[in-house]
């Protein structure tokens, strides 16, 4: 099964979010009309009577130092669980700003052809450090930045609005300027490096965590096309042969996988480090 998943994740991840950009724009529709099983953005959506909560929007709340109903943080519990098994799949499997961010770049591919000029993969420094400049900030300044800066909730609200009659906001140029600056300048910086809701998923990431694994012994370097290598196709420039920094950036959209599964399958899926757990039982 996780074979033929691996085999077939590409098409899966595409679906998955044109579903949930079509889901953003169904909740504000159905609303309208009564029908309120699901309600809400990716800042705080409702389903079902289960409320989701977006983790950066509630360390936003204790920050500013602001009271919050405790049955919010089972709102974390969804998010967290998922981020401690999978990484930072919400990043790239249901995340609108990404599925807008990747479709500007295929669009620039096919208009202004370039060669790929790749970053190291980030390290968990980088994270670490974006994180405590946007909390920070959030307190020393009292304004609620992560508003501005959680490009899921922001997206979704202003679909919301927009849908709704209100118009779309200034919030929009925000959006708009990222999404310029990741695809002409420093490619997907902000997801790599500055994103305050995928650097808080990401530093989840534990070395039991679902992630992408490379068997270098299997490994042609390689016998495919120069634009379908491993490296070649992930959307963030990483290199998922360098397993050992490949996260917290890695976000795991398993377009490598992909690709490598028709080229030999040096890169695999695991949820739990065996090379770790190898050395535990030789000694």
């Amino acid at each position: 099964m996780i074979s033929w998943f691996q085999k077939h994740s590409r098409i899966l991840r595409r679906i998955m979010q044109v579903f949930t950009l079509l889901l953003l724009i169904a909740i504000p529709i159905l609303n309208e009309y009564g029908i309120d099983a699901v309600v809400g953005t990716l800042y705080s959506i409702d389903i079902f009577g289960w409320t989701i909560v977006d983790p950066a929007m509630l360390l936003q709340v204790l920050c500013l130092g602001e009271l919050f109903p405790l049955v919010l943080l089972l709102g974390l519990l969804i998010p967290l669980l998922l981020a401690l098994i999978a990484g930072r799949v919400f990043c790239s499997w249901m995340c609108p700003y990404n599925l807008l961010a990747e479709g500007l770049y295929w669009l620039k591919k096919r208009l202004i052809p370039s060669r790929s000029s790749r970053l190291r993969n980030p390290s968990r420094k980088y994270s670490w450090i974006s994180l405590y400049v946007f909390f920070f900030a959030i307190v020393i300044t009292g304004v609620p930045l992560i508003v501005f800066a959680s490009m899921p909730g922001l997206i979704s609200a202003r679909i919301a609005s927009i849908l709704s009659g209100e118009g779309p906001g200034l919030e929009l140029v925000i959006v708009g300027g990222l999404l310029l600056f990741d695809t002409f300048f420093l490619r997907r910086a902000w997801c790599k490096y500055l994103c305050p809701v995928g650097g808080l998923l990401g530093l989840l990431h534990n070395r039991y965590s679902l992630r992408v694994k490379t068997q270098h012994v299997t490994c042609s370097h390689c016998d495919a096309r120069p634009d379908r290598l491993c490296h070649e196709v992930c959307p963030l420039e990483l290199d998922p042969r360098h397993s050992k920094d490949l996260y917290p950036g890695c976000y795991n959209c398993l377009d490598c996988v992909d690709t490598c599964q028709q080229h030999g399958g040096a890169l695999n899926l695991n949820f739990v480090n065996k090379d770790s757990i190898q050395k535990k039982v030789r000694n």
